[in-house]
């Protein structure tokens, strides 16, 4: 399994939530998987709350660089081992 995080800025974590749950099957608290309603979930959905711990301070200074500020909500899709799960990932950042 990998994941991929999606940093976002100008939103807030009740905003993503619900879009999330309009777009995925909840699976637990704060949590979704895509494709919505499969019985094979392809990405694991939930809010990544500890990116300033586990991240080297060189990283975000360059992700505060990238964005013009701190990202104010991180989302970690994780994508199952069981397919490639690039078209997912890429339909999901739109």
């Amino acid at each position: 399994m990998r994941s991929v995080f999606f940093h976002l800025i100008g939103v807030t974590r009740q905003e993503i939530a619900e879009r999330l749950s309009a777009l995925a099957t909840p699976n637990g608290w704060e949590n979704w998987y895509l494709p919505h309603g499969s019985s094979s979930p392809v990405l694991y959905l939930g809010f990544y709350d500890d990116l300033l711990a586990e991240a080297e301070p060189a990283d975000m200074e360059s992700l505060r660089a990238l964005l013009g500020m701190m990202p104010a909500v991180t989302v970690m899709a994780s994508v199952s081992g069981r397919v490639p799960g690039d078209a997912e990932v890429r339909s999901l950042r739109r």
